[in-house]
C-alpha cells in the first residue's frame, strides 16, 4: 500500500494541473505574417509587381528553352529560403506544375529572390505568344505560407535569344526567329535575314 501511495505521489508531482511552460511557449510563437508576390525588374526599389493583365515577355533561351523571367518578393521571413509551388495555365493548354526553391535576400522592407524562370517548354511556341497565362502560386516557409494568383499576356517583342545574365543586363546574345504574323514558328530564316540587313 505504501508503495502504491509513493507511485501516485510521484505521478501527481510530474503532472501539474497547469503547465505554464506550455502556455508561455504558445504565447511566444509569432503569428505568420508572410506575404509573397511575383514581379519583375529587380530587387528593392527596382521591383515591379505583376498586376492582372500585364504583358510578360517570352524569352527564347539557349537550347530551345521558352520562359518568362520573374522575381519573388517575400515579406516577413527576412533573408532565408522559401519553396514555391506554381500552377501554370496557358490559354488552351492543360495546366501543369512547377516547383522552385529560392534563397531570398532582404532589400528594404522585403526579401527578393534571384530571377525565377517560368517555363513553357512543352507547349509549341506559336501556341504561347499572344495567349493569357494564369499563374497560381503558393510560397512556403517553415511555419507559414501565402498564396496568390495573377494573369498575364504572353508576348514576344524582344528579338533575342537570351540567357538569365542577358535579361539582367539588357543585352542580346543572338537574334531569335520569333513568330511570323500568321502565328507559325517557321519565321526563323526570314527574321535572321532581316536582322542582318
Amino acid at each position: 500500500m505504501a508503495r502504491a501511495s509513493l507511485i501516485l505521489t510521484v505521478l501527481l508531482a510530474g503532472c501539474p494541473d497547469d503547465d505554464p511552460g506550455g502556455a508561455d511557449a504558445g504565447d511566444a510563437a509569432e503569428p505568420c505574417t508572410m506575404e509573397a508576390r511575383l514581379g519583375t525588374g529587380g530587387k528593392g526599389a527596382d521591383f515591379v509587381r505583376l498586376a492582372e493583365g500585364d504583358d510578360a515577355e517570352v524569352i527564347l533561351g539557349y537550347q530551345g528553352f521558352r520562359f518568362i523571367q520573374t522575381i519573388l518578393e517575400v515579406s516577413g521571413v527576412g533573408s532565408s529560403r522559401v519553396n514555391a509551388s506554381f500552377t501554370i495555365s496557358v490559354e488552351g493548354q492543360i495546366p501543369y506544375p512547377q516547383w522552385v526553391r529560392a534563397d531570398v535576400e532582404e532589400a528594404g522592407d522585403a526579401a527578393y529572390s534571384d530571377p525565377v524562370s517560368i517555363y513553357f517548354n512543352d507547349i509549341p511556341y506559336a501556341q504561347i505568344v499572344g495567349k493569357r497565362c494564369d499563374l497560381a502560386v503558393e510560397v512556403f516557409h517553415p511555419g507559414c505560407s501565402d498564396t496568390f494568383s495573377v494573369g498575364v499576356l504572353l508576348l514576344d517583342e524582344d528579338p533575342c535569344i537570351q540567357g538569365a545574365d542577358d535579361v539582367e543586363t539588357g543585352g542580346c546574345s543572338y537574334v531569335d526567329g520569333g513568330v511570323d504574323d500568321a502565328g507559325s514558328n517557321d519565321a526563323g530564316a526570314d527574321a535572321g535575314a532581316d536582322a542582318g540587313e
